[in-house]
């Protein structure tokens, strides 16, 4: 079914099947935009430094005890985090913000969840697979 027809489905909801388990609510997103470190990291520019979607059984190796467990743990409680992962990467081209990409994600998955991407985001920047600036023209 296409992104139109699950979107004129009653509820407005694209693909909810996606997000069973999800503690983030679907739509609008409004009351996630408070979600901590948004309003700094929304500004943010992540620019992939790799082709098409990562694995990252291969680079958890390189965080310590500790962070591979906190990252576990955060990605346990978002079922559909890995599928989230999967389309902001694709919109991470050194040309969007976060904000942006998150809002695409929304729009092709129906699921809004700031603080996954903000975690997502910095855990590649730290095993060094993207990089993060801020945007080039402040008026963006």
């Amino acid at each position: 079914m296409r992104l139109k027809e699950r979107l004129e489905k009653p509820g407005g909801q694209a693909a909810p099947e996606i997000g069973a388990g999800l503690t983030v609510k679907p739509g609008t997103g409004e009351e996630d935009k408070a979600a901590p470190g948004w309003q700094v990291e929304a500004g943010l520019v992540p620019r992939r430094l790799f082709r098409g979607p990562v694995n990252l059984r291969p680079y958890l190796n390189r965080l310590e005890e500790k962070e591979l467990e906190l990252w576990l743990n955060f990605e346990k409680d978002r079922p559909v985090g890995r599928r989230l992962a999967v389309y902001a990467v694709y919109w991470a081209d050194g040309k969007r913000t976060l904000a942006e990409i998150a809002d695409l994600v929304e729009l092709e998955t129906g699921w809004w969840d700031p603080e996954y991407l903000i975690r997502y985001f910095r855990l590649l920047a730290r095993l060094g697979l993207v990089e993060i600036s801020e945007p080039s023209d402040p008026g963006i």
